[in-house]
């Protein structure tokens, strides 16, 4: 489900409630970091799909510089599962070849959170 961004606030969507849904916010980054777009999505308790060909041919249309993947998991534990470093992997891959970068892709849970470009994962 992609929602609007003026009925959310980022507060209120990442409070990381048990058996709350994971949700996520893809931030479209234009010059100097200047937010274009935001997109926000919804999975389930157990896991959240990104569309990741979407994704990548949206900001090909808006030419944003870089993307920033914000994503919860609310069972309280931040680290990335394996199908978290595929996404990742191949939102970066495809981002380079169209001259774009993913600035991080942070995980949040209750109390922590893991950020991929401060693991040294991008």
């Amino acid at each position: 489900m992609i929602w609007p961004k003026s009925t959310l606030k980022l507060f209120d969507l990442f409070q990381c409630q048990d058996g709350a849904p994971e949700v996520a916010a893809i931030f479209f980054l234009g010059d100097r970091g200047v937010i274009m777009e935001t997109h926000f999505f919804e999975g389930s308790s157990h896991g959240l799909e990104i569309p990741v060909t979407a994704i990548l041919r949206h900001s090909l249309d808006l030419l944003c510089r870089q993307l920033l993947l914000v994503h919860t998991h609310p069972t309280g534990n931040p680290h990335p599962s394996v199908r978290d470093m595929d996404t990742t992997r191949k939102i970066c891959i495809s981002l380079r070849r169209q001259s774009q970068r993913l600035m991080d892709h942070i995980i949040l849970s209750k109390e922590r959170y893991f950020s991929f470009r401060c693991n040294g994962l991008i």
